[in-house]
């Protein structure tokens, strides 16, 4: 058995102390959040170097670190794990789990090869035990009861059955993995201590999921705040090019860390080539890795800078928090690595050893894995003695081979029945299920790969996960060598050679793909396999199918799309549909079954990529037609088609095609009708869905008449489904949920004339709807349509309790209904509707505080959906909102809570120009937000950051000028802020910044003027650009200059006046005008002058008062 070396080495040791010098200082910053560190609380550790010295291994030490210094073996194990099988995270089952930890450390070595599955989702069962107790550790502080006492209390809180016969740690894995299953942990052990705790915050992947937990604990404004360090460490980063979730959450968790300040410790293990542009084995220039370019730009001073995998701001990590340790330089003092495991050899051939090995760890390792295979090497068979001659000779010529031959020649050492499994092992890739591996050696060679593949972990190390079967049956090998040395075997011919009877590479891949092709088909006939083995292994069919232009390819990537989804593997699932959607694009010949391209078309709708959702179904609604034109008797082709004609309508909705939106909806009916109509028996599901969305299609566009004959006739045809099948117990849920709908119109067309008895009907008719399936989310979300509904007629009838205690319900369906599927936007915007239409009833109703508080919830929903997807009405819809809240809070007096919402709504308006540069509406939006802020910050006094705004409203408005020149607005914008900003500086006692504003704003009002010579607004507002002009000259006592600008104002509105002598505003601006010109006359002491034009302000007070009723104006003293 191989063990891991000697930790040595000068260099080793002075970088490990740089690594210790963090760790401590992050300690110390997580025990007290209230005292401010030297540096940032979250640090970024880079340990670069090439494959072989040491990275993994130093990582690891820090661990060792950890466990002697800050915990002493008293939660942790008291040595580092099993680095030699490349394990990163100690088992649950090495802890002791009756103390709180006193550091998280969360290890995840990312897989070579093309598909290493979701690491983040892989890891999970590591982190989650150790997660749950230290939210036990948090709790326990109030409680003081005993750390598995207080957890068996958390397991109640949340909602988690745990039986009497499940204790200890097994009680902390289910605990961990049940609050998995029902969402973020933290989310549901809030409840009433945070009122926010709803389903508008909850995750949208597993990645929002974890770090909504560790945000919980780690966050210091958290009323849970561990007040212990988190340290991650990510081994192999290079590799996540291939794990699309790992870049996602590495940048997430750098933005989330730095604005909630957490404790953190990020780790990463990294091949230094690919750090920067590198040139791969083809000589072709490749681009730096994922996790380089999330550091990268996280370190862009440029917070505008949107992250490329979760469009996180940049500015997240800075210099002073971030650390490259360069292991480049080959290890010094390997000798005594070498001496602790063969104590007798001679100091030439010690010196020989390590000299050929070029000090690189890696390879003498494998040197040392294979010398201890050989005892006859050694005097008298002993491993403690020197070599022999014979040995000495042999070593040397084994140190002089590259490190890939040596790993060979110990491959070849192995038994030949291990060599022929690790060999079928490798066809699938570095990562394999051991099961297909078993059958494929049973099918070929007549032999038990699994007792084989065991040897080769536990005697050789060449692979790991084999005899741990906890989790699930995927092996792989334990490092890219060992993968490679199984290649190299089989493909230079050695295995024929060495191998007596071994098949053709050609029959051993025919068999793979035979067995594959097999589990596409119908998995069920693998009863054996997890679902991890599941997706590993049609994974890899849809890889190897897609190659070779199999039709079946589509059917394996859907196969992955519906378990991930099913198990909320969120990443994976998204990352299966879009291999599906390559294929499609690639004009591909696909042969996948209905319902399997159906759950892929919805995947991607959910994912934002409306657009591709849209052709996808237009591509299965042709290939329905078709068959359905063929084989007008096949039913399950043409419920998909009526399916597929309303999922096309409600494409069409969302784009505003109304007319074509209800053609599809109407088609799908049609469908459903002419099958019914040929005595063919369908289930009351599909004629449900066809004629209750056509009948909501009219009623929404206002042909009531027809909507309700529509849903009479669904009510007939689902009495007549439930009386050939009684049973059918969604058929009566669906006829009660119609006969509601019907009787709500009926009340609305005023059918009944006495409405007390209407709605008592109406009433009833809710209440004998049953509520069906909680995981049906279309019968709830039917269910909450009806009762909106009706809690709108309640409200225009005055009962807003009745009202209220509908939206509430309808609310927690919602709730429901985005906590089991967070990720589908159209669940997430009628939640966030709901909230907003329930807030703005508590609002009237005086529930100022309810109101608020549903208002945020609402925001919340509207911020993730505008925030992931592409769909730009989800930005509209956001912004909206947020100028609704933000407005409220104007109107309570507090302007800190509004900006942060005109912010929002600024932010939304912002992605929307970003699209259209030239969308006139949305750039006067996002100045209109900018305003509303600069005012309240103006209001709180502070003017500096009022002008900032001030400023980039400005800037907008001229780029409004430019894009939209004719539109007379652009150029009032631009004159209306630059008047303003004049008379704020005025306010503060800056009479020259104002001249400068004012000067600038006449100039372009002069300019509009000319273009516009027969329009009295722009002679209007040259004068009353001259008058601020003017009145700044005033300011800084420059009376003569003063007067010529307001002599030349009343001309332009003398001129204005005559067009319209009545209009008071005119009036009232020409008193201000010869107001101004008599205080400049007083001052300059020309007191005829001045009384001559005070009576002409008088004149101006006389004639308002004549033209406006009421009390007569009087003015001034």
């Amino acid at each position: 058995m191989t063990e891991q070396l000697l930790f040595c080495g000068n260099n080793r040791k002075r970088d490990l102390e740089r690594l210790t010098a963090i760790f401590d200082a992050c300690v110390s910053s997580a025990a007290d959040p209230a005292v401010s560190p030297a540096g940032p609380r979250h640090r970024v550790v880079m340990i670069e170097a090439e494959r072989g010295l040491g990275k993994t291994r130093l990582a690891l030490e820090l661990l060792r670190h950890m466990m002697q210094t800050a915990d002493r073996g008293v939660y942790w194990p008291r040595e580092i794990c099993d680095t030699v099988n490349g394990a990163v995270m100690p088992r649950p089952e090495e802890c002791h789990i009756n103390q709180p930890p006193p550091f998280l450390w969360w290890g995840m070595a990312i897989a070579e090869g093309r598909n290493p599955g979701n690491t983040i989702f892989a890891s999970l069962n590591d982190i989650l035990p150790h997660m749950v107790l230290a939210r036990v550790a948090a709790r326990r502080k109030s409680s003081m009861k005993e750390i598995l006492a207080d957890a068996k209390d958390l397991a109640i809180d949340i909602g988690i059955e745990i039986g009497p016969e499940i204790t200890g740690l097994g009680m902390i894995k289910r605990l961990g993995q049940s609050a998995l299953k029902i969402g973020a942990i933290v989310r549901r052990h809030r409840g009433k201590e945070d009122v926010s705790s709803s389903a508008g915050n909850q995750v949208d992947t597993v990645v929002d999921s974890v770090l909504d937990d560790l945000s919980f604990l780690f966050d210091r404004r958290s009323p849970y705040y561990a007040k212990i360090p988190l340290v991650i460490l990510i081994d192999d980063a290079q590799f996540a090019d291939n794990d699309p979730a790992m870049p996602t959450f590495l940048e997430k968790l750098l933005a989330r860390s730095a604005r909630e300040d957490w404790p953190l410790l990020l780790v990463c293990t990294h091949w230094s080539r690919q750090l920067g542009l590198w040139k791969d084995a083809n000589d072709q220039w490749r681009e730096p890795s994922h996790v380089a370019k999330v550091i990268e730009h996280a370190m862009m001073p440029d917070k505008k800078v949107a992250g490329v995998f979760a469009k996180e701001p940049a500015g997240s990590l800075r210099a002073s928090g971030f650390e490259r340790i360069d292991l480049g330089e080959p290890v010094d003092h390997l000798e005594e690595a070498l001496r602790q495991r063969f104590p007798g050899l001679e100091e030439a051939d010690v010196g020989m050893i390590t000299g050929k090995s070029g000090s690189n760890p890696r390879k003498l390792e494998q040197i040392i894995a294979r010398m201890e295979r050989k005892p006859k090497w050694f005097d008298a068979n002993d491993l403690k003695n020197g070599l022999t001659n014979v040995g000495r000779e042999a070593v040397a010529t084994l140190a002089d081979l590259p490190i890939d031959e040596v790993v060979l020649e110990r491959f070849m050492d192995t038994p030949a029945d291990v060599r022929r499994s690790m060999i079928v092992a490798s066809l699938m890739g570095s990562r394999f299920v051991v099961d297909l591996v078993d059958r494929i050696t049973h099918a070929r060679l007549a032999t038990d790969a699994r007792a084989a593949l065991q040897e080769g972990e536990k005697s050789f190390r060449f692979l790991k996960g084999i005899a741990d079967q906890s989790q699930n049956d995927i092996g792989e090998f334990s490092e890219g060598l060992f993968f490679d040395a199984a290649k190299e075997y089989q493909e230079s011919g050695l295995a024929r050679r060495d191998l007596p009877d071994w098949p053709d590479a050609d029959e051993l891949m025919t068999t793979l793909d035979t067995l594959l092709a097999e589990l596409v088909k119908d998995p069920d006939q693998f009863p054996k396999l997890s679902e991890d083995d599941l997706a590993e292994a049609l994974t890899l069919a849809g890889t190897r199918m897609s190659h070779r232009g199999d039709p079946a390819a589509g059917t394996a990537f859907a196969r992955v799309v519906q378990l991930e989804k099913r198990r909320r593997n969120t990443e994976a699932a998204y990352s299966a549909a879009l291999h599906f959607v390559r294929l499609v694009e690639k004009g591909e010949r696909l042969e996948t079954p209905l319902g399997l391209y159906w759950e892929v078309a919805a995947t991607i709708r959910n994912l934002g990529l409306r657009d591709v959702a849209n052709d996808l179904w237009s591509q299965l609604h042709n290939d329905l037609q078709v068959i359905a034109d063929v084989e007008p008797e096949n039913v399950e082709a043409l419920v998909w088609l009526a399916e597929c004609k309303v999922q096309l309508g409600r494409q069409q909705d969302l784009v505003n095609e109304g007319s074509a939106a209800l053609a599809c909806y109407s088609d799908a009916a049609q469908i459903i009708r002419a099958t019914i109509e040929t005595g063919t028996f369908l289930t009351s599901e599909p004629v449900f869905r066809s004629l209750f969305i056509f009948g909501e299609a009219l009623q929404a566009r206002g042909k009531c008449q027809e909507a309700l004959a529509v849903y009479s006739e669904l009510v007939q045809e689902l009495e007549e489904i439930l009386f050939c099948n009684p049973d059918d117990i969604n058929g009566e849920a669906y006829k009660k949920l119609v006969h509601a709908v019907i009787v709500g119109m009926e009340m609305e067309l005023g059918y009944e004339p006495d409405a007390d008895r209407a709605l008592g009907r109406a009433v009833s008719a809710i209440n004998d709807v049953p509520v069906g399936n909680p995981d049906d989310h279309h019968w709830q979300h039917n269910l909450a349509v009806i009762r909106m509904k009706q809690a709108i007629r309640f409200r225009e009838l005055g009962d807003n309790s009745s009202a209220l205690e509908l939206l509430h319900s309808c609310i927690a369906i919602y709730e429901r209904i985005v906590s089991d599927d967070p990720n589908n936007n159209q669940w997430l915007n009628v939640y966030s509707y709901t909230l907003q239409k329930a807030a703005q009833l508590h609002m009237e109703a005086g529930n100022h505080a309810i109101g608020i508080e549903l208002f945020e919830r609402a925001i919340s929903a509207s911020k993730r959906l505008a925030h992931r997807s592409l769909d730009i009405n989800y930005q509209k819809s956001h912004c909206f909102a947020a100028e609704k809240l933000a407005a409220i809070f104007v109107e309570h007096s507090l302007p800190e809570k509004a900006v942060v919402y005109f912010q929002e709504a600024g932010n939304a308006a912002s992605a929307i120009v970003e699209r259209d540069h030239n969308d006139a509406l949305w750039i006067t939006k996002f100045m209109e937000a900018q305003e509303n802020i600069a005012d309240l910050l103006w209001e709180m006094d502070y003017y500096h950051g009022a002008f900032e705004r001030y400023d980039i409203y400005l800037k907008m408005a001229y780029h409004l000028m430019k894009v939209a020149p004719d539109l007379e607005g652009s150029a009032n914008a631009v004159l209306h802020m630059l008047g303003k900003t004049g008379g704020k500086h005025s306010e503060i006692g800056s009479p020259d910044r104002a001249l400068e504003y004012h000067i600038h704003a006449e100039s372009i009002a002069l300019d509009q003027a000319r273009h516009n010579p027969e329009s009295a607004h722009f002679r209007r507002v040259v004068g009353s650009c001259r008058f601020n002009t003017a009145s700044a000259h005033v300011e800084l006592r420059e009376f003569d200059k003063a007067l010529e600008l307001l002599y030349a104002a009343l001309v332009s509105h003398n001129y204005v006046h005559e067009l319209a002598p009545n209009d008071v505003t005119i009036l009232s601006e020409l008193r201000r005008f010869h107001e101004k010109i008599a205080y400049a006359y007083w001052e300059l002491r020309d007191f005829e002058a001045a009384n001559s034009h005070y009576e002409k302000t008088l004149d101006s007070w006389s004639q308002m008062a004549k033209l406006q009723s009421g009390p007569a104006i009087m003015p001034p003293e």
